[in-house]
């Protein structure tokens, strides 16, 4: 979550809430990794049909963004 939010340039704690609401509706899996030090995150097939079906616009709104911040 720290990495998604450094490249993402969000608060830490608007990543972890936007992720634990994704974790419920079925669109990551969040757990402990193998070692129980840290959290893996997944992103679940169905996030991974979002994703294809929303690709075109998130590559839109990357490119937006990019152009905004120069």
């Amino acid at each position: 979550q720290l990495e998604v939010a450094a490249k993402a340039e969000l608060a830490k704690g608007r990543v972890s809430e936007a992720m634990s609401s994704m974790n419920r509706r079925g669109l990551l899996d969040i757990g402990p990794d193998s070692w129980g030090i840290t959290d893996r995150i997944l992103v679940t097939e169905k996030g991974e049909q979002l994703i294809a079906k929303l690709r075109g616009a998130l590559v839109e709104v990357a490119r937006v963004l990019r152009g905004a911040r120069g």
